[in-house]
């Protein structure tokens, strides 16, 4: 599903059934869920979507960071392009920034442990990602978190509770 998501998201178009078994095959065997979103937009149909560097850094901006770039940002990548940076390399330095990192680590605390963050509560999960800790790591990390663990719990309860009695009329009509 994940690897669909990101043919959609990245490429406007439904994964081929050989596409879709070989990246989901490659996370099976470790690969970082980063490493295929880099590839999926360093490969020859992602650049023809955005041919030229100025559409390819927009397209990173409103792909990855969910917005449309600013002056300062789209700047300094355009930048780096012209200096010979490989376009894998400004998707690294987008998929490390500290906005997608904090980004990806925020929507996976509220998805597992089912609320916000508080101040200060995504800092070591936000420096792993930048320092290239694969997002499946993260998820494991908040998934045997002892938060995580009573919230499971408690909707197992929840789930095997019996549902209450229907109420019917309380008396003759």
């Amino acid at each position: 599903a994940q690897i669909a998501a990101l043919y959609r998201t990245l490429l406007g178009r439904d994964a081929a059934p050989e596409e879709l078994a070989a990246w989901t095959n490659s996370l099976r065997a470790g690969i970082a869920l980063q490493d295929a979103i880099a590839g999926l937009c360093d490969g020859c149909e992602y650049k023809a979507n955005h041919a030229g560097a100025a559409a390819f850094v927009e397209s990173l901006f409103e792909r990855l960071l969910n917005r449309a770039s600013d002056p300062d940002g789209k700047a300094a990548w355009l930048a780096a392009l012209d200096h010979r940076a490989s376009t894998l390399s400004v998707i690294r330095g987008v998929l490390a920034s500290t906005e997608y990192c904090a980004q990806r680590a925020t929507e996976l605390h509220e998805r597992m442990l089912g609320r916000e963050p508080g101040d200060n509560e995504l800092s070591d999960r936000i420096l792993e990602l930048m320092h290239g800790t694969p997002l499946q790591t993260v998820v494991v990390g908040f998934a045997s978190s002892a938060e995580y663990i009573a919230r499971a719990e408690t909707r197992a309860i929840v789930a095997a509770a019996p549902a209450p009695a229907p109420s019917g009329p309380s008396g003759p009509r």
